[in-house]
C-alpha cells in the first residue's frame, strides 16, 4: 500500500518508542521517514528509500524533513523506482543527479547580474567615449534598469523582463527609456562575447512589445531674431554675461565657449580653436574645430580675457570655468525676458543665429550656416569632398550677425556682396 503518510501524523511525531534511538515509519513502495532522537532532546525526522538490487538491502538518504517535503519525497521514490525497475542502481541515478544540480549551481554562480554586466560593457568602451559622455553613459540605467533588475543574472533577461522593467517610463520618459534599452542592448552582446548564453534580440523583442510612442522632439526655447539685439544690449560686459555674449556671436555650443582657452586664439587671425575633446561628437572620429570671430567677438574675448595669456577665456569667482547651469540660469533670471514673458536658452541662440541668417541673408549659402554650427553634413559624398572648413566664409557670416546684434547697420563688404556694392567700396 503506498502514501500511508500523512503530513499532519508526521509532524505529531514528538518521541520515539521507548528504548529506541531510531525507527522508521514507512509510506510504502521503499519511502520510509526515518526518525531519530536527537542530542538536544526531541527528535531529527529525515527520508530513506530503501531497495534490494542484487540481492543486496540499501538505503538511500533523500533529505530531511521538511526541508524535503511529503509530496517530494514521493517524486523522488517513484523516479528512483523506475529506475531501479530499469536494472539501474538508484544511487548511481543520484549522484548523476547532484552532479547536474552542482554544475548548474556553479554556472549561475559565474553568471552575472544585468549590473555587473553592463559595467563590464561600460569599461570596454570607455575609451572611446569623451569624458561628458562617459560620465553619463550609466544615468539611464542607474535611474530605469539597475534598480529593479539589476540583480538578475544576464542569462535570464529575455524580452518580457526588459518590458515590465521599462513600461512604466515608456511613454513618460521615451527618449531616456529608449537608451537604457540600447544600453542593455551593449551589455548583452558584451556577454555574447563573454561566451555567454543569452538572447540577442532581447531589446528589440522588448522595443517591439513595449509599442511605438508618438514622441515628439521639442528644440531649445530660443529668441526670436528681431528681439536679439535689444537683449544682447542690456547685457553687461563682465562675468557670465560675457560668455553668454559670446555664446550668441559665435553660434557654438556652451562647452566650446566655456572651456575655450586663451592659448587657442589666433589674434591676429580671430580665430578660436575647440580641441576635439571638448567638440561633441564621437571620441575618434570629431576634429578639432575652428571658430571664425567676427570684430564685436575678438572685442568680447578680449573684454573677458583682460591681460592674461593663459587659462579659461571664461572664469567665475572661483576662477575656474563657467557651469552650463551659470549661463543658463542667467538667461532663466533675466527680467528682460521675464518682462516680456520670452522663454529661450543660451543653446537656443543656434537657432536664433540661422533663421537670422536664412531669412535676411539669402546671399550665404546655407551649408555655411551648418558649418558654423558644427553640424554634419548629411550627404555622404558631400562630406568626403569637403577638404576645407571654410572658415572665411564662416566669417562673414558671423560679421553679419555681430554688427545686426550691436545694431551696427554699416553694410558688410565681402565676397557675399552684391557686385555694385563692392564696386562702390573701391
Amino acid at each position: 500500500m503506498l502514501n500511508k503518510l500523512t503530513d499532519r501524523q508526521i509532524k505529531a511525531i514528538k518521541n520515539l518508542p521507548d528504548g529506541k534511538t531510531k525507527h522508521p515509519f514507512p509510506d510504502g513502495g521503499g519511502l520510509f521517514l526515518l526518525v531519530r532522537s536527537s542530542a538536544k532532546g526531541g527528535v531529527r525526522k529525515s527520508w530513506i528509500f530503501r531497495y534490494s538490487l542484487n540481492k543486496k538491502r540499501s538505503d538511500l538518504g533523500m533529505g530531511s524533513y521538511p526541508t524535503v517535503s511529503l509530496s517530494e519525497a514521493r517524486t523522488m521514490r517513484d523516479r528512483y523506482a523506475k529506475a531501479l525497475s530499469a536494472g539501474q542502481d538508484p544511487k548511481a541515478v543520484k549522484d548523476v543527479e547532484m552532479s547536474e544540480a552542482l554544475a548548474v549551481s556553479r554556472a549561475a554562480a559565474n553568471v552575472p547580474t544585468l549590473e555587473n554586466m553592463s559595467h563590464q560593457a561600460f569599461e570596454a568602451i570607455r575609451a572611446t567615449l569623451k569624458e561628458s559622455a562617459a560620465h553619463r553613459w550609466m544615468t539611464p540605467l542607474r535611474l530605469y534598469v539597475h534598480p529593479t533588475i539589476g540583480s538578475v543574472p544576464i542569462t535570464q533577461i529575455d524580452q518580457h523582463v526588459l518590458h515590465d522593467c521599462l513600461k512604466p517610463v515608456w511613454r513618460t520618459k521615451h527618449p531616456s527609456a529608449v537608451k537604457a534599452l540600447r544600453r542593455v542592448n551593449i551589455a548583452l552582446k558584451h556577454a555574447t562575447a563573454a561566451g555567454l548564453d543569452v538572447d540577442l534580440q532581447a531589446a528589440q523583442k522588448a522595443k517591439i512589445i513595449l509599442g511605438e510612442v508618438d514622441h515628439e522632439e521639442v528644440g531649445r526655447p530660443s529668441l526670436h531674431y528681431r528681439d536679439a539685439p535689444h537683449f544682447y544690449a542690456q547685457l553687461p560686459n563682465d562675468g557670465a554675461a560675457l560668455l553668454l555674449k559670446a555664446l550668441m556671436l559665435t553660434g557654438v555650443r556652451s562647452a566650446e565657449m566655456r572651456l575655450a582657452r586663451i592659448e587657442k586664439i589666433e589674434w591676429n587671425e580671430a580665430i578660436l580653436t575647440s580641441p576635439r575633446e571638448i567638440v561633441k561628437g564621437r571620441k575618434r572620429t570629431t576634429k578639432d574645430n575652428r571658430i571664425a570671430l567676427s570684430s564685436e567677438a575678438v572685442r568680447v574675448l578680449r573684454c573677458a580675457a583682460g591681460d592674461r595669456t593663459e587659462g579659461h577665456i571664461f572664469r567665475n569667482l572661483q576662477r575656474s570655468a563657467y557651469s552650463d547651469n551659470a549661463v543658463s540660469k542667467l538667461m532663466r533670471d533675466s527680467n528682460w525676458l521675464k518682462e516680456r514673458e520670452i522663454k529661450a536658452t543660451p543653446h537656443g541662440m543656434r537657432s536664433t543665429f540661422k533663421a537670422f541668417i536664412l531669412e535676411r541673408h539669402h546671399e550665404i549659402p546655407p551649408h555655411i550656416v551648418e558649418l558654423v554650427l558644427s553640424h554634419t553634413i548629411e550627404n555622404k559624398v558631400g562630406a568626403a569632398y569637403t577638404r576645407t572648413d571654410q572658415i572665411e566664409q564662416q566669417r562673414c557670416a558671423l560679421e553679419r550677425w555681430g554688427r545686426f546684434l550691436c545694431g551696427d547697420k554699416t553694410p558688410v563688404i565681402d565676397q557675399f556682396s552684391p557686385d555694385e556694392k563692392k564696386f562702390e567700396a573701391q
